[in-house]
């Protein structure tokens, strides 16, 4: 990346520029290179830039970029934290498994992690951006992974977008395209089917991932006007987009998914923080409130939901006394829903407030109250990370750390007050039955279940199955 940077006409010396659009590259350019020659070379170029300190940032050599690489990637500033997370998202999928593995730490010779649950993301149609690799062969790459013979077990959750089902549906897609829900069926049913003159296994995923504050509610979008819909551009048009009834489309694309995930025992993720969409008012429609009249639905009977990246609690830490703010917080509205719902669960993923002292004072304190009000919340909680974000955080513990961050949540549970018992359910247990991974759900759905679909997917490559001994 650094070679770019100070090489950069290779790269742009074919691309037609305006002269004021090269100046302006020009003078960029070079305030990321004095920007980051400064980080080793504090006092370069200061007070102001001189001619020969642009000889100096011109003459540099592809031997001498490359140590400086070297030097701010080992860096343990914010620079250097900032620069390897960005190179996280550059790397193999398998080679991040492993690494994660890895940061879990071992018992013994064991690998502390029994089942890794990834989580592919679709949101490019919101986003107007559909130049990246598509939902099939990210579950491709993903269904290879989980059939390694050797490495951590990974069987993850595949994205859904009901913007991208609705166009679908209503013959707003580009040529070849393939139907979202059978993509989805795809990843997660075991099915043989000939391509060629080779059998394709299809399968190995576990659930499904919707993602809402990229602009839709988990329900009853058909109450949100038209005109409430303004991200992305198209949305309304009658000849791109979805034209009238957007809301409408979204609930009937939603409700084809719930209806085959309830009939099938697949678990579902959501996320419920609001963090990450393209407005504040899609951000919104994350509140895990709407869940509510989901989990209501009698279309639905045994619709497994995750209300993912619980626990910040927003409203409330910005206090000098958060506790008494921690009702007004989504965490509050998250606790009724998992206590009140048997199909119900909670993440307490890329909780980054737990790893610095001030903030996780506060953090504690409201999950407390929350203890203290839900008292039986220990049954429907789920340790996560979301490490490809939390990653980045200053404490966040290194590889081979002999506090890996497994520990770090356990000292937090424990500070909150959950005992050893309850700790154990929130770090393994709790998933175990969300997933539908345990042996009662294999007895009584049989292949119709999470371990069922699992044991025939390894059968079919020819793997043992033993392993999922474990949740037994």
């Amino acid at each position: 990346m650094l070679r770019l940077i100070w090489f950069n006409w290779d790269v742009f010396s074919e691309r037609p520029l305006s002269l004021t659009e090269g100046i302006a590259l020009e003078v960029a350019l070079e305030q990321i290179k004095l920007f980051l020659f400064q980080q080793i070379h504090e006092d370069f170029g200061k007070p102001d830039l001189t001619a020969e300190d642009r000889e100096v940032l011109g003459g540099l050599t592809p031997f001498q970029v490359d140590a400086m690489a070297d030097e701010l990637y080992s860096r343990d500033d914010l620079l250097g934290r900032y620069i390897r997370w960005a190179l996280l998202y550059t790397r193999n999928r398998y080679e991040l498994a492993e690494e994660l593995d890895q940061l879990h730490g071992k018992v013994g010779q064991k690998s502390r992690v029994a089942l890794m649950t990834p989580a592919i993301v679709d949101f490019s149609k919101w986003l107007e951006d559909e130049d990246q690799l598509s939902i099939e062969d990210q579950v491709d790459v993903m269904a290879r992974i989980a059939r390694r013979k050797d490495g951590p077990r990974v069987h993850g959750f595949v994205g859904f977008d009901p913007l991208r089902q609705a166009l679908y549906d209503h013959h707003r897609r580009s040529p070849g395209e393939s139907d979202p829900m059978a993509v989805m069926r795809r990843a997660i049913e075991v099915n043989h089917n000939v391509v060629g003159n080779s059998t394709k296994t299809t399968g190995g995923l576990v659930g499904v991932k919707l993602y809402p504050p990229m602009g839709f509610r988990p329900i009853d979008n058909k109450r949100l006007p038209d005109a409430n819909f303004n991200e992305p551009a198209y949305l309304r048009s009658p000849d791109t987009g979805l034209g009238s009834g957007i809301g409408s489309k979204l609930d009937a694309a939603l409700s084809k998914l719930y209806t085959w995930c309830s009939a099938n025992n697949v678990p579902v993720m959501a996320h419920t923080s609001r963090s990450f969409g393209p407005t504040t008012a899609y951000e919104d429609r994350a509140d895990p409130l709407f869940w509510t009249n989901v989990l209501k639905q009698a279309a639905f009977p045994r619709l497994r939901i995750n209300l993912a990246h619980f626990g910040h609690f927003n409203n409330a830490v910005q206090y000098a006394r958060p506790q008494s703010y921690v009702d007004k917080c989504w965490e509050w509205t998250t606790g009724k829903i998992i206590t009140s719902s048997a199909d119900a669960y909670a993440d307490i993923s890329s909780l980054g407030e737990i790893l610095n002292v001030g903030p996780s004072r506060k953090i504690v304190e409201c999950m407390k109250a929350f203890k203290e009000h839900f008292p039986d919340s220990h049954e429907r909680l789920l340790y996560g990370t979301d490490w490809s974000m939390i990653a980045q955080e200053e404490r966040f513990p290194k590889l081979f750390s002999t506090k890996p961050f497994p520990e770090v949540m356990i000292f937090f549970l424990r500070a909150v007050g959950y005992n050893d018992a309850q700790i154990e359910g929130i770090m393994f247990r709790n998933a175990v039955r969300f997933l539908g991974l345990g042996k009662a759900d294999r007895d009584r759905f049989g292949e119709n279940s999470t371990r069922g679909r699992l044991e025939k997917f390894y059968a079919a490559h020819g793997l043992s199955a033993d392993w999922m001994n474990v949740f037994d």
